[in-house]
């Protein structure tokens, strides 16, 4: 067993609020990567999680979406089980083609957020 896998059996599970402040800062990292402006990237964020049937979920200014603070959320999202990291991709692939079109940053994101999730990304048109 190598370091890095004795430093997460040792991690403790994030709370499952944690996992949806998690799952919100990634989606609002997201939306503040593929729009020009914060109220755009709200109001995709508000349609995808409604979409999602998480409405009232917090958006998160883009002074939150540092590298420090989205590696955390990809750390804590690592533990969802298959299934649920599935649905985050899915949200995520959303928010990102909410406007009919993905740029490449978003592009690149969302295959470092699959990379890091485990999880494949559907092939994508930017």
């Amino acid at each position: 067993m190598d370091v890095a896998q004795t430093e997460r059996l040792n991690r403790k599970k994030p709370s499952k609020k944690e996992m949806g402040d998690a799952f919100q800062l990634l989606l609002s990292c997201l939306c503040h990567a593929g729009y020009p402006d914060s109220e755009s990237a709200r109001q995709a964020y508000e349609q995808v999680m409604s979409r999602s049937k998480l409405e009232g979920a917090r958006f998160y200014d883009e002074n939150a979406c540092r590298a420090k603070n989205l590696n955390t959320a990809i750390d804590n999202l690592r533990n969802l089980r298959p299934p649920e990291k599935n649905k985050v991709i899915t949200a995520c692939v959303d928010a990102v083609s909410q406007d009919g079109k993905i740029e490449p940053v978003e592009a690149e994101l969302l295959r470092a957020i699959g990379v890091s999730l485990e999880v494949p990304i559907p092939r994508l048109v930017v």
